[in-house]
């Protein structure tokens, strides 16, 4: 019987590991940044547990994007293309829904699924759809 876990290795653990640690560190910086933008500027800046929770939030949407292309990108465009720019827009949409419309989203799934899916179908027109070839973004 087949599994997709049989093939998770410590290189591919430790891979999605850096995944998850730049888009947190992306976030961490963004989120402030548009905090700040939304609620006025202040020098004090404090790391909370709210900040950790919606920082892991945005490497999940990165995650859930990332893996429904996962023959179409190389590790280095996931790294240094769509985690940090993901990660980006990630905390701006959060700030736009919590600090400029002033809503709830509790469970973070409105932010996460949202965008997540945003993204995939934004990532499926420029690339699969036909306009850009999708080999020439592949690096082995």
């Amino acid at each position: 019987m087949y599994t997709p876990f049989r093939k998770l290795s410590i290189s591919s653990l430790a891979l999605l590991l850096v995944v998850v640690g730049v888009t947190v560190q992306t976030n961490l910086l963004f989120d402030t940044f548009w905090q700040s933008c939304f609620q006025g500027f202040s020098s004090s800046f404090s790391v909370t547990l709210v900040l950790l929770v919606r920082c892991l939030f945005a490497s999940l949407a990165v995650l859930i994007t990332v893996l429904d292309f996962i023959g179409l990108f190389g590790y280095w465009q996931v790294y240094f293309l769509i985690a940090p720019i993901m990660g980006i827009g990630y905390s701006l949409i959060e700030a736009i829904i919590v600090y400029g419309l002033k809503t709830f989203d509790g469970g973070g799934g409105m932010t996460v699924f949202l965008y997540s899916g945003t993204c995939s179908l934004m990532i499926w027109i420029l690339c699969i759809r036909g306009k850009i070839d999708p080999a020439r973004y592949r690096i082995k």
